[in-house]
């Protein structure tokens, strides 16, 4: 055996490649993709949390403004709420999150 021979073979350069096992890289990936969809799904009640209790807490608020000056802040106060929306929308990716809803719920008629 050559000097080569040997390096290729300590190197494993002429050794064929392992096999792939695709039925477990697969079950690995669906379940990476499981814990990410989890994830998705907490940050976005946690933030439903966050908007129902800041809604909540600013119910007396409103209610003494309103009281004061309805008519005046009644576009003001729909401006904010349809705002706040918008910004929730841009911040969670709800189309990927239903995506994988539909991809969990039922996987094969999807």
């Amino acid at each position: 055996m050559t000097p080569d021979d040997r390096l290729k073979a300590a190197l494993g350069l002429g050794a064929e490649p392992p096999p792939v096992d695709h039925a477990f890289v697969a079950r690995v990936a669906e379940g990476i993709e499981a814990r990410r969809f989890r994830l998705k799904l907490s940050v976005l009640a946690l933030w439903a949390a966050v908007a129902a209790l800041l809604c909540w807490v600013l119910v007396p608020v409103i209610e003494q403004a309103r009281s004061n000056a309805a008519a005046s802040l009644q576009p003001i106060g729909l401006g904010l709420v349809v705002a706040v929306g918008v910004w929730l929308l841009r911040r969670a990716d709800v189309g990927g999150a239903l995506r994988l809803a539909r991809r969990f719920v039922r996987p094969g008629t999807f």
